[in-house]
């Protein structure tokens, strides 16, 4: 079975992290939700993503040292940070990028063009037998 790569959305909105996880789980990858950066901080503590899309308006501390503090980590030091804006500014780009935003998707966002956006990004899937899926569901736990 193949194992696509595994997503942490952060988002505040309720209907957008629903929406991105339920596109995204549809198309095989594995997803975490954080709806705040303190979320988010845990979620990374507690596991490793191949993948973070994030909206960097969080509501309890600002996207861009939220960003920061994950490539600090050694383990999210290279990973693709795909960014969901509403509106694509080239100057707040600038200071996305320094932060250590790789990708950016504006708002409203297309199933297709996720999926796409976020399979191009992500390493390619693993062949894993059913023992290895059985650990991994555990996990995931």
């Amino acid at each position: 079975m193949l194992v696509k790569a595994k997503v942490l959305i952060i988002d505040a909105s309720e209907s957008t992290r629903t929406f991105m996880r339920f596109i995204l789980s549809n198309s095989g990858f594995r997803i975490s939700v954080a709806s705040t950066a303190a979320k988010a901080l845990e979620e990374i503590e507690d596991q490793n993503f191949d993948v973070i899309v994030i909206d960097p308006r969080t509501p309890d501390m600002d996207g861009l040292d939220l960003v920061r503090e994950i490539r600090s980590v050694k383990a999210f030091s290279e990973i693709p940070i795909l960014a969901v804006t509403q509106f694509f500014n080239t100057d707040a780009q600038d200071d996305q990028k320094a932060a250590g935003i790789s990708h950016w998707i504006t708002q409203p966002v297309s199933p297709h063009k996720l999926i796409g956006l976020v399979d191009s990004i992500s390493p390619a899937p693993e062949m894993f037998d059913d023992e290895m899926i059985n650990e991994l569901i555990k996990q995931e736990k």
